[in-house]
C-alpha cells in the first residue's frame, strides 16, 4: 500500500491515501475536513493505548520519534540533542517517560527471558500496566543488516537488536537519509529476514510503513526516485505475501510516499534534516551556538509533524 499525495482540506502538507489492490493502485477517498491539522492528543493515546510501536532508522528516522513525543507533550518546537542508541517513550494517562540509551521494560522482560545475562536497570514503568500504556521504542539502525555505523561502531542487524524479534502491533523503518546502496537491496533482505525471525517466535507485525528517501543535498532527483520505486515494489510484494496467506509478512504494508512532501519546501536547519538538532552527542551538553537550529529560529519541524501524523491517521484509522 502507498500513500497517494492529495490535498489534505486544512493543510497543503499533509495527505489523503490510497492503496494496492490486485496490483492495481486505487485512489483513497478524500479525508474529512479539520480544525487545525492536527490529530487530538487523547485521540492517539486512545489509538496506541495498549500497542507497541517500534522504529527503526538512522538520525532522519528518529526525528520522526522525537517529534511524536513531542507532539504529546504539547510541545510545538523542539531541538534534537543527538543521541545514538535506543530511546523508549511510554504513557499511561496519568504519566509519561522518555528515556534515552534504555528499551522498553516489556522488551527488556522478552529479551531477558532468552538472554539472562541482559542487564537493565529496573525503572518506575516496570510497574505500568501495558493494557493501559503506549509503547514507543526507537531502535538506532543505519544499517538494517550487520554493518559499520557512521561512527566506525559495528551496528547489529535490526533483528538482532535486543527485543525487536518481539515485533510490534506497529513498525516503522525507513533510512530517509543514511544509505550506502543505491537500491535498498540490503535494506530489503534484512527486513524480509527480520519478519521471519519475529515469525519464528510466534508472532506477526500487524501493520508496516516503509519511510522512503528524500533527495541528498545536490541529489539527481532520478536517482532517488528509482530507489523509491524499487521500494515501494517490495512494500506490495509484502502485501502479496500476505494475501496468500503467509504468516511472516506483516498483515498489511505501507508505502510513506514522501516525494511531494519533501517539495513543499521545508528548510534544512542543518543542510540534511528536518528538524533543529543540536550537538555534541547525548549525555554531552549541547553548545550555546546557533549551529543545527532553522535561521528564523523556527523549530516546529512541520516536515516530520506531517509525516508522524499521516501515518497515525492511517493506523488509527482517523
Amino acid at each position: 500500500m502507498t500513500y497517494q499525495p492529495k490535498l489534505y482540506a486544512c493543510d497543503s502538507s499533509l495527505w489523503s491515501f490510497g492503496y494496492w489492490r490486485d496490483g492495481v493502485w486505487r485512489n483513497g477517498t478524500a479525508m474529512t475536513a479539520c480544525s487545525d491539522g492536527l490529530l487530538p492528543k487523547e485521540s492517539v493515546f486512545a489509538c496506541l493505548r495498549a500497542r507497541r510501536v517500534l522504529v527503526f532508522g538512522d538520525s532522519m528516522i528518529r526525528a520522526l520519534f522525537t517529534r511524536l513525543v513531542a507532539f504529546l507533550r504539547s510541545q510545538p518546537q523542539y531541538i534534537d540533542h543527538h543521541f545514538r542508541g535506543g530511546a523508549y517513550y511510554m504513557a499511561n494517562g496519568t504519566h509519561d517517560v522518555f528515556v534515552e540509551g534504555e528499551l522498553l521494560p516489556s522488551l527488556v522482560a522478552a529479551a531477558r527471558a532468552r538472554q539472562p545475562s541482559l542487564v537493565a536497570p529496573a525503572t518506575p514503568e516496570d510497574g505500568w500496566e501495558l493494557g493501559a500504556s503506549m509503547q514507543v521504542q526507537f531502535y538506532w539502525a543505519p544499517h538494517f543488516g550487520k554493518g559499520l555505523a557512521k561512527d566506525g561502531r559495528e551496528a547489529p542487524g535490526i533483528w538482532e537488536q535486543p527485543g525487536a524479534s518481539e515485533g510490534a502491533d506497529v513498525v516503522i523503518a525507513g533510512a530517509m537519509y543514511m544509505n550506502n546502496t543505491d537500491d535498498f537491496e540490503s535494506y530489503r533482505k534484512a527486513l524480509l529476514h527480520y519478519f521471519k525471525v519475529v515469525a519464528q517466535q510466534g508472532k506477526r507485525v500487524r501493520q508496516f510503513f516503509w519511510i522512503p528517501t528524500v533527495p541528498k543535498p545536490g541529489e539527481a532527483a532520478e536517482l532517488y526516485r528509482e530507489r523509491n520505486r524499487k521500494m515501494r515494489g517490495f512494500v506490495a510484494l509484502l502485501n502479496d505475501h500476505a494475501g496468500l496467506g503467509d504468516l511472516w509478512a506483516p498483515s498489511i504494508s505501507y508505502y510513506v510516499d514522501l516525494e511531494r512532501m519533501y517539495q513543499v519546501g521545508f528548510m534544512r536547519p542543518d543542510g540534511v534534516h528536518f528538524h533543529c538538532n543540536k550537538g555534541p552527542m547525548y549525555p554531552m551538553s549541547v553548545t550555546n551556538d546557533l549551529t543545527g537550529i532553522a535561521g528564523n529560529k523556527d523549530c516546529s519541524d512541520p516536515f516530520n509533524l506531517n509525516v508522524i501524523h499521516s501515518i497515525l491517521k492511517v493506523s488509527c484509522n482517523f
